[in-house]
C-alpha cells in the first residue's frame, strides 16, 4: 500500500474508504475507474501530501550527500533527476 492510498484512508469517509479500496483489489487497467481511484486520492488531499514528504525526503537525502559529490556535471543532473521524480505529473 502506498502512502497515498494509507493517507487517504486516514482522511476519507466510510464511502469513498471503501471505494478506494474496491477500485484497488480489482487491479483494473479501465481508466474511468482509474481515474476515480485518483479523485479519491486527490479530494483527501493525500497527493498533495505524498508530494510534500517526497520533496523533504529529497532535501534531506540531498543535504546529506551533496558534500561528498564532486563538483561536476553529474552531480547537478543527479539532482535534477530527484527533483524530476517529484514534479512530474501523471
Amino acid at each position: 500500500m502506498t502512502l497515498m492510498v494509507i493517507h487517504s484512508l486516514n482522511h476519507s469517509n466510510e464511502e469513498k474508504k471503501s471505494r478506494l479500496l474496491d477500485i484497488l483489489k480489482m487491479k483494473t487497467k479501465d481508466m474511468t475507474l482509474i481515474n476515480e481511484a485518483i479523485d479519491i486520492l486527490k479530494a483527501s488531499g493525500s497527493i498533495s501530501y505524498a508530494t510534500v514528504k517526497a520533496e523533504a525526503i529529497i532535501k534531506e537525502a540531498w543535504d546529506g550527500i551533496k558534500d561528498f559529490i564532486p563538483n561536476n556535471k553529474y552531480k547537478g543532473c543527479l539532482k535534477t533527476l530527484a527533483e524530476f521524480f517529484v514534479a512530474r505529473k501523471v
